[in-house]
């Protein structure tokens, strides 16, 4: 048994790893001889030029890869001939014969010369169509179906049989992804059935857990409550995610890493972006162009937003004792958030480099378009005031112990507010979470939040830091530089989809330069070592782009941060051995 799976491992292996090659096969002809009934699959496209592109990566960014990676697995599977490195490998997961059983693996591999190819393995005729072969010192089945090898488990000749005889593949399913199956160098595809099946067993898993934090006490009953909100989430998933995919792209500078789902016709997340919107031509206006960890912007539907507001309703129904709210009063605030963000129509924030002494929100700020900036402030106010006479009765809810006050910032209609977040950990159980709470707000954990109606359709905020809503106000009404003036932002925008609804950047110097002034400021004294500087890169990208038939993602990473990221972590670890030593 255990030679039998080292195998199909390296079977899987070979045709995963087989990346490389230029198109003359196409991503579309392995696609014809997947089943329709598939549960996913893996596709390798051009399996010759992308070796060398791998191998060329693996050089820039100095990574131990000698050598060819594709000739590496030739030599491990003993291939020799046969093999068309023009075409394109998969790796596919069938359903299981029986409903216990596990899935069983398909490897297609594309052929020159059939008989030539299988003729390397010792081939033993089982029927006129199909033969055992010997694999890596294992056995299994194989028969030629167009241009390709199909390889399956010696018990697995029914499924083979059938496959022969199957004129239906994947290809229609996917047809409106082979344009980005075959750009990709490799690719990963789970079917609605897949995703049904991985849900369900998730929310299983989920279930079977429940009971040991159940038994923890308090915060353990509510750690288990919010898993029924992870589970609602898995089943929306189930539901409504028809087809799911990853693929893999290397390019010049960096690798692309894109995701692409497919809702289920008529559903709920079908529904939410049916009307999205275009965000607003100069999405960075009002956030500041200076250092960095972590800056986003996108547009917000409105479905999207009153879910999420019910989503959020329902995990602080899962914390009863630090909210103070009963079922009754959750649902009324529940109502009053929806009402007071349906006048949202997206956002744009960003988490900046603090300065010494100054808490972790002191350096975020962002902005929000709204309909009517006037009428949000007064309905966000109006929130406030609601929430806080909804929590009268428990005094340690941080609901209760809110406040709202108008104000003019940098001549605008403003708003102040005040949350005492002390409530949150002045309760038992809570109490290690006091030092987060006063590295992310203040020593006193009392959290100010500062809003302007910058203009019309603009509102601008900031947190504990008046000054920062000041200077966003002031880059609003005189188009100060933003954070599109960023140049190292600009330049990765421009590799993005233009056309995307959300766009993202991390930047790994910022977040070391944050760690480390968090470090001076919280660690006990003296306690604190001096983190490396990481050294100055393009940031990691990302972009969502969204529609009533699925959804486009993109996540590209400089090959400088590919490059900077294992030497960094290297140093770091030498870092602690010295201090270990010491």
């Amino acid at each position: 048994m255990r030679t039998k799976k080292t195998v199909w491992i390296l079977a899987i292996a070979f045709c995963l790893g087989v990346l490389a090659a230029s198109v003359v096969q196409s991503a579309q002809s392995v696609l014809d001889v997947i089943p329709d009934d598939a549960l996913g699959f893996a596709v390798v496209n051009r399996i010759g030029t992308t070796d060398a592109k791998i191998k060329k990566l693996a050089s820039q960014i100095e990574a131990p890869v000698p050598g060819s990676p594709l000739q590496k697995l030739k030599q491990a599977a003993q291939v020799e001939t046969g093999l068309d490195e023009k075409g394109a490998a998969a790796a596919v997961a069938m359903p299981a014969a029986g409903s216990n059983e596990r899935p069983r693996p398909l490897i297609a591999i594309p052929v020159t010369d059939y008989k030539e190819f299988i003729g390397q393995f010792d081939p033993e005729e089982v029927t006129d169509t199909i033969s055992r072969v010997r694999v890596i010192h294992g056995r299994s089945l194989v028969a030629q179906k167009g241009d390709y090898a199909l390889f399956v488990e010696v018990g697995n000749q029914d499924l083979l049989e059938s496959m022969l005889k199957s004129k239906k593949s994947v290809a229609e399913q996917v047809k409106p992804w082979q344009e980005w199956i075959e750009q990709s160098d490799a690719v990963v595809i789970v079917t609605g059935p897949a995703i049904k099946m991985f849900t369900t067993k998730a929310s299983g898993e989920l279930d079977k857990v429940k009971p040991m934090f159940e038994a923890m006490g308090e915060q353990g009953k509510q750690a288990a409550a919010a898993f029924e909100m992870y589970q609602k989430m898995l089943d929306l998933a189930g539901k409504e995610v028809a087809t799911a995919g990853m693929g893999v792209l290397i390019e010049e500078d960096g690798v692309r890493i894109s995701g692409l789902g497919q809702f289920a016709p008529g559903g709920q997340m079908a529904g939410w972006f049916k009307n999205m919107k275009a965000p607003p031509s100069n999405r960075w206006v009002g956030v500041p162009n200076e250092p960095f960890v972590l800056a986003g912007a996108g547009a917000l539907p409105e479905g999207l937003m009153e879910s999420l507001m019910e989503f959020s309703v329902n995990m602080m129904q899962n914390m009863p004792n630090i909210y103070g709210l009963d079922e009754k009063q959750m649902r009324e605030f529940g109502k009053i958030s929806a009402g007071a963000m349906k006048n949202v129509r997206g956002m744009a924030m960003a988490m900046g480099v603090t300065k010494p002494g100054q808490p972790l929100y002191q350096a975020a700020s962002g902005t929000m378009w709204v309909d009517d900036s006037q009428v949000f402030l007064e309905r966000y106010a109006e929130l406030i005031q609601s929430m806080t006479k909804l929590a009268a009765g428990a005094e340690k809810s941080p609901l209760a112990n809110m406040d709202v006050n108008v104000m003019e910032i940098a001549g605008h209609n403003g708003l102040k507010l005040t949350m005492d977040l002390s409530t949150m950990y002045d309760q038992p159980g809570m109490e290690q979470f006091a030092p987060l709470f006063k590295a992310m707000y203040g020593p006193d954990s009392k959290m100010d939040v500062y809003m302007a109606a910058a203009d019309k359709t603009t509102v601008v905020f900031s947190y504990i830091d008046k000054d920062r809503a000041v200077e966003a106000v002031k880059a609003v009404t005189e188009s100060k530089a933003n954070m599109a003036d960023n140049a190292a932002v600009a330049a990765m925008t421009k590799q993005l989809p233009a056309d995307a609804q959300w766009v993202g950047f991390w930047s790994p110097r910022g977040t070391v330069a944050l760690a480390q002034q968090m470090m001076k400021d919280f660690a006990p004294e003296g306690s604190a070592m001096t983190l490396p500087e990481f050294p100055e890169t393009p940031p990691v990208g990302f972009a969502m782009t969204v529609s009533a038939t699925g959804v486009h993602k993109e996540l590209l990473i400089p090959v400088e941060v590919l490059k900077n990221m294992p030497v960094y972590m290297m140093k770091l670890r030498m870092m602690q051995m010295d201090m270990e030593t010491d």
